[in-house]
């Protein structure tokens, strides 16, 4: 798969199988791949993949205010994570691509 963004030799795409990221606004759509960026520290506003409580990965967009982190789907129609901050995060997001369907 093309990178056009240096990345760390550790980075990895996964396909996108769920609409929790698709939204009005949003590039990201089911059936194509992101890459993540392990190494890439996060910051607030940055899409990324992070295990919380029950160990599942969630895709999410993180938002940070004070001491308190929220995972944001950019689909509304799921909902919010809100954590202090106790995730195990895998990666932060650094491209999306997709094949064009004709």
């Amino acid at each position: 798969m093309p990178i056009t963004r240096n990345v760390s030799e550790f980075s990895f795409a996964i396909e996108i199988t769920t609409d929790e990221m698709s939204g009005a606004n949003s590039p990201i759509h089911q059936g194509g791949f992101v890459i993540f960026d392990p190494e890439r520290e996060p910051a607030h506003g940055d899409c990324v993949l992070v295990s919380v409580d029950d160990g599942h990965p969630v895709f999410r967009q993180l938002q940070i205010s004070g001491e308190h982190h929220y995972l944001k789907p950019l689909n509304p129609q799921y909902p919010v994570i809100e954590t202090s901050g106790n995730y195990h995060h895998h990666g932060t997001a650094v491209q999306f691509t997709t094949d064009i369907k004709l």
